[in-house]
């Protein structure tokens, strides 16, 4: 029997519809501290994809520039 998977950690655990809720919020007059809590998006990362300017889905891991070669 195949096991299911279980996430183990909560890194980028939401949503592009939350982060585009908390940067109208901000935008609104919110402080980045409250919305942060609000939406439950790292302030840090908020604070990133609003600099950027990058509203798209987050990342959950970083691929490495390595590639696999077959045998």
């Amino acid at each position: 029997m195949p096991r299911t998977y279980r996430r183990v950690t909560e890194k980028a655990s939401w949503t592009s519809e939350q982060l585009q809720a908390a940067v109208k919020s901000i935008e609104n007059g919110t402080p980045i501290r409250q919305a942060a809590l609000r939406f439950k998006i790292p302030r840090s990362s908020l604070q990133k994809r609003i600099k950027e300017k990058s509203f798209a889905n987050p990342k959950p891991y970083q691929t490495s520039g390595f590639k696999v070669q077959d045998p």
